[in-house]
């Protein structure tokens, strides 16, 4: 016993077709030969959209912003060697006129000291050494010693203690005038390098000021081009999105003009298939609903090659298989509300790639050799 069930009666019915309903079948078998002797045609159009000119000019200023450096590297460079040349100032000393601590030296600071200071003080002490010696010829002459041996000695003596008392508010006076000059130098050579300092960082400033403005306005000019790539390349997105669009239709207009004559093949077939056969047969009825859906799936001559590919049906499901285990479905062909019982080219391409063709892309199936093995297994049944 198979999974189509045992036979049980044996009956013969003639039916009659129509003229019309007979010439409509040889016209789709004809119809069904045509489109499967057409050779393969190709989609030619475009299928994927190109980069668009935005695009295209977007990685065009990126590229040349990555291969260029910051056009001021060198008005950069030579305001720093501009700093390192800087020359100093010279600042005016104490002394006031034209004099610096460059062309002074200790002597000039000393020197206007000793004439405000020092002569004063050795003018008032040879005043004072000449009266004292007019005093001491007076009191020899009223002694009547004058220009004896105590009047010379007396004289001596006040010449001596008039030179020791010089020498020392000499000593004093240039001691003092050093301490003053090198303490006024010192406070010009404190100045000068202040100033040299001040100078210096002045012109330091300005190289880093010129430096960091020369460098922000190329990174202005960098940020400013790659804000007008990034907005050309987003242009240039929605551009390609909407080319991209447009092909797609095409090639899904393409492809449903190439699934046309299949469709109204199928169509028609199904007409057909539903209309009695001008034939006369003998027919042997299991106990159960498998032999006829096997007689559905050998059909007749003029059903002999059936588009069935997966493709093109819908609302598909599973009912049963064949004796050599195919499955039997149950489904729509896409675009019509008419239930269809098959196989499914994919499954019989994989046990009986002879029993497969593909026209223009789409794949149908010799009924017959497609169910050899199973009608072979039933009658050894």
């Amino acid at each position: 016993m198979g999974c189509f069930g045992d036979m049980e009666t044996t009956k013969t019915q003639t039916n009659s077709l129509p003229a019309y309903l007979e010439n409509a079948a040889q016209s789709n078998v004809t119809n069904a030969s045509n489109v499967a002797a057409r050779p393969f045609q190709a989609y030619t159009g475009e299928m994927t959209a190109p980069l668009t000119q935005n695009q295209q000019d977007a990685f065009g200023l990126i590229k040349s912003i990555a291969g260029t450096t910051n056009p001021y590297l060198s008005d950069i460079e030579n305001l720093y060697k501009t700093f390192s040349s800087t020359t100093g100032v010279t600042p005016a000393s104490i002394l006031g006129g034209d004099k610096t601590v460059g062309n002074t030296t200790i002597q000039d600071y000393m020197s206007p000291y000793i004439m405000a200071a020092l002569q004063p003080q050795l003018d008032d002490l040879a005043r004072t050494g000449t009266a004292q010696r007019k005093s001491l010829d007076a009191s020899a002459t009223m002694d009547g010693a004058f220009g004896d041996a105590r009047s010379g000695v007396a004289l001596a003596n006040q010449f001596r203690d008039e030179a020791k008392t010089r020498a020392g508010v000499v000593g004093q006076g240039y001691q003092s005038a050093f301490d003053r000059a090198a303490s006024l130098r010192q406070s010009d050579i404190a100045t000068d390098t202040d100033a040299q300092k001040t100078n210096l960082n002045l012109a330091l400033q300005r190289a880093i000021s010129g430096g960091k403005a020369l460098s922000d306005l190329d990174a202005s000019t960098v940020d400013r081009g790659l804000k007008t790539a990034t907005a050309l390349a987003e242009a240039g997105k929605t551009e390609q999105q909407t080319n991209q669009a447009a092909d797609t239709a095409k090639m899904q207009e393409f492809l449903r003009g190439q699934g046309w004559d299949q469709q109204q093949i199928s169509w028609l077939t199904s007409v057909l298939a539903g209309t009695p056969h001008g034939s006369t047969s003998t027919v042997q009825e299991p106990n159960n609903s498998g032999w006829g859906i096997l007689g559905s799936l050998i059909g007749t001559g003029a059903n002999l090659f059936k588009l069935s590919d997966r493709r093109l049906k819908t609302d598909i499901s599973v009912i049963g298989e064949t004796y050599d285990h195919l499955p039997i479905y149950r489904f729509k062909y896409v675009g019509s509300d008419e239930w269809q019982i098959g196989l499914m080219a994919q499954d019989v391409e994989e046990v009986t790639p002879a029993a497969v063709v593909e026209v223009n892309g789409v794949k149908a199936i010799d009924m017959r050799l497609a169910t050899q093995a199973a009608a072979d297994m039933g009658v050894d049944l």
